[in-house]
């Protein structure tokens, strides 16, 4: 047998060919044409599925016409004679690479014949008396030899030639993939979505195609690097962290590689789907919070807010209108008071639950990292204040400050501070108390300690700069050492302590009782709170002032709030001043 390869006389295929000249098995031809499959064209279109639906034809039967069509795409023309040319380069590759059918392989086998140079030394006359091979399996060896030059030549494979397990192979057909370029155009993640391909199949696959062929089929992710340029700046791009991801879309995203959104924002949404843990739910809600990023130009964004009501605005412009409303009456931003989720539910014809969950998501949008930043400005303002109060300052005097360099319009100023607060990354350590993050509770407890002692001792009130002084040297002979700021805005703002005018620090357990009604009591504690407040809340703070025998009952505070003229109720058993509530009111008209 030759161990060149020469052209051979050819048979131009096109359409109109019959089924019969295209070297399809008598079996297979007669199949095609019991339902009117007779020429090439009509049969070019079929899937696989469709070709296994036909009666009598198997799957070793679809196999080899979707192998010889696929050839005959791809340019392939097949050669009259018996006559099988191999390349004496190619002598040592096995017989598997030919993708033979059963018959002609083990046949092939049976008779010792392993590799292509085995093959090439045997005259025609030799095969045909090897049993199990006649004309027709000679023909099919034959029309083997021709495709898989023709492949070779053209640098593609017939997945035929792979050498795949049954299971792998089955599958890629059912999806209509027979050639080496086809799964190239795929990345690691579509094939592993594909049906029937699991864990060891997928990686069977690769390793073959690899020890086959050299070559490698890469991840969405390296795809993504190798369209990108390597000189990127990382520093202009936003991190996905930063988007509000579900955990486990998040952890997926990470976990297959990926670091930043315009990462994402590349992938076909077939490439996203078949990351490993993204379901269709993650699927869906990482589309959808794509979708609101884009919806934005975060890079490009400027600030033109002027008033706190802009910055509200700003910072919940990803929700839609009804995301919007619910939150806004959630939060009390636009009204005297917070809406319960009972009265919102009715507006809206829906559960309490439901409402719940459309806060909850309006929520996450609003405070999410990316979209939260926009509003920098007006954090570094807060985080001035605070840092000029030693890191912590009650939510009153917050409020009075940041109303001296952004005033306000129409938004509640009492609800929408502490939102405010902490967007900007600020914690509340107690009852109205903000204090930045580095803030540690323990310290603050500390300084408290330490001040309630040295008055304790003395036993006389003390003028606050006196007072920061010695707590900030015993604090020293401790080995803590903390601002003077810091010292003085956590006595300020101890409940337990009382300033007066001449800035004379008290415990409040030294006041002598006088005794005065339950009304007045109630106004001095609203008084001195500086802010709505629940009712128990209030009753505790009235009682810290009373000696035991005579404080009151929590449901007796509550009684003077719901029937006195000089309270009005903003919230689910919150009470004001009505006088705050008068300059509200005025404020908003």
């Amino acid at each position: 047998m030759a161990n060149s390869r020469e052209l051979l006389p050819v048979e131009k295929i096109d359409a109109t060919t019959s089924v019969g000249n295209l070297g399809l098995s008598t079996r297979i031809v007669n199949a095609l044409r019991n339902v009117g499959i007779d020429t090439y064209g009509k049969l070019a279109d079929l899937t696989y599925e469709e070709l296994l639906a036909i009666p009598k034809m198997g799957q070793v039967s679809a196999s080899e016409t979707m192998r010889i069509v696929a050839a005959l795409k791809k340019g392939v023309q097949l050669s009259k004679e018996l006559t099988i040319r191999i390349d004496k380069e190619d002598w040592a590759l096995q017989i598997s690479v030919l993708g033979l059918n059963k018959r002609a392989y083990h046949s092939l086998l049976d008779a010792q014949i392993v590799t292509l140079g085995q093959l090439a030394e045997l005259k025609v006359e030799d095969l045909l008396l090897i049993k199990g091979i006649g004309v027709k399996t000679l023909d099919h060896i034959t029309q083997c030899v021709e495709i898989f030059y023709a492949e070779k030549h053209r640098d593609d494979v017939s997945l035929n030639n792979l050498g795949l397990d049954n299971r792998t192979f089955n599958a890629l057909k059912r999806a209509d993939i027979l050639y080496l370029s086809e799964l190239e155009d795929m990345s690691i993640e579509e094939i592993s979505n594909l049906r029937g391909i699991g864990e060891k199949s997928l990686d069977r696959l690769l390793k073959q195609i690899k020890a086959t062929t050299g070559r490698e089929i890469i991840s969405c992710r390296e795809r993504y690097q190798l369209i990108t340029d390597d000189d990127q700046d990382d520093t202009n791009c936003i991190l996905i962290d930063e988007l509000d991801f579900s955990t486990r879309a998040l952890n997926a995203l990470k976990n297959s590689g990926f670091r930043y959104v315009d990462e994402i924002l590349e992938l076909k949404p077939s490439d996203l789907l078949a990351l490993r843990n993204i379901g269709q739910k993650s699927f869906e809600d990482i589309q959808e919070e794509l979708k609101r990023y884009q919806s934005v130009d975060y890079k490009e964004i400027t600030i033109t807010a002027t008033k706190l009501d802009d910055y509200v605005e700003l910072l919940q412009r990803a929700l839609s209108k009804r995301q919007k409303d619910i939150l806004n009456r959630r939060l009390g931003t636009y009204s005297l008071y917070a809406e319960t989720l009972e009265s919102i539910a009715k507006d809206y014809g829906l559960s309490r639950e439901r409402i719940r969950q459309i806060e909850k998501k309006a929520k996450k949008k609003m405070f999410s990292p990316s979209n939260s930043n926009i509003a920098k400005p007006l954090f570094d303002i807060i985080v001035a204040i605070l840092n000029e109060q030693g890191g912590m300052a009650g939510v009153g005097y917050i409020s009075d400050e940041l109303l001296k360099q952004v005033p306000a319009e129409n938004i509640n100023i009492t609800t929408i501070i502490p939102v405010f607060l902490q967007l900007a990354g600020c914690k509340e350590i107690s009852e109205g108390l903000w204090a930045l993050t580095e803030i540690d509770i323990d310290e603050v407890v500390e300084i408290e300690r330490k001040t309630k002692e040295i008055l304790s001792k003395k036993a006389v009130p003390v003028d606050i700069a006196t007072l920061v002084n010695e707590v900030s040297c015993s604090l020293s002979k401790m080995s803590v050492e903390l601002p003077d700021s810091l010292v003085e805005s956590s006595i300020r703002n101890n409940k337990g302590l009382r300033i007066d005018k001449g800035n004379q620090v008290h415990l409040l357990e030294w006041n002598s009782f006088t005794p005065q009604n339950r009304v007045n009591y109630v106004v001095n504690v609203l008084e001195s709170l500086g802010r709505p407040a629940h009712y128990r809340e209030i009753a505790l703070r009235v009682n810290e002032r009373l000696p035991k025998e005579a404080q009151y009952s929590i449901k007796s505070i509550q009684v003077v709030l719901g029937s006195s003229d000089l309270f009005v109720r903003v919230g689910v058993g919150t009470y004001a001043l009505a006088t705050w509530w008068e300059q509200q009111t005025s404020i908003l008209t």
